[in-house]
């Protein structure tokens, strides 16, 4: 946590106490407002839970999801085994964190494969959910910590994600 940013530091810590926090900025694909309870984490860890007692119930949840050391043909095959598990139907909204080291290989040809941006949309943009990409979570520096379980305001069209404290 030492090298994290004040504002980042600062989050945590209103958490901690029950403080109020600032809202937290994205950029937006549309979709409207949606509320529900927050859930949070990392999309290879998450699909995993699939099949297990510890896959969260994701019935009206705004669900943030990060990773790390990804690539995209993986990335892409798990957000598809979300959708045929009904997880993406479910959700009263979606805001997708970073993705670190997620991006194609140097020698990869580029006219064949797809950008992250690209298996984003094309697995979430007929959910008819807010959306907002490139929110502040996950591992990077600069990260805004969350409460899961709260509840949270996700505005799709104007990139905002709103802790209910």
């Amino acid at each position: 946590m030492g090298s994290e940013p004040d504002w980042s530091k600062d989050r945590l810590k209103s958490i901690l106490f029950g403080n109020c926090v600032p809202d937290i900025y994205g950029d937006p694909w549309g979709g409207g407002v949606s509320k529900g309870h927050l859930i949070a984490g990392n999309l290879t860890v998450l699909t995993h839970l699939i099949g297990t007692k510890h896959l969260p119930n994701f019935k009206k949840s705004i669900l943030i999801i990060e990773d790390i050391g990804e690539a995209p043909y993986r990335v892409d095959r798990m957000l598809t085994h979300l959708r045929l598990a009904g997880v993406l139907q479910n959700l009263s909204g979606l805001g997708f964190g970073a993705f670190t080291h997620c991006e194609n290989e140097k020698d990869v040809d580029k006219t064949k494969t797809f950008d992250l941006i690209d298996i984003f949309k094309d697995r979430t943009q007929d959910l008819k959910i807010p959306i907002v990409s490139n929110l502040p979570i996950g591992h990077c520096c600069g990260n805004a910590s969350l409460p899961l379980g709260s509840q949270a305001i996700l505005n799709g069209d104007k990139g905002r994600l709103t802790l209910l404290m």
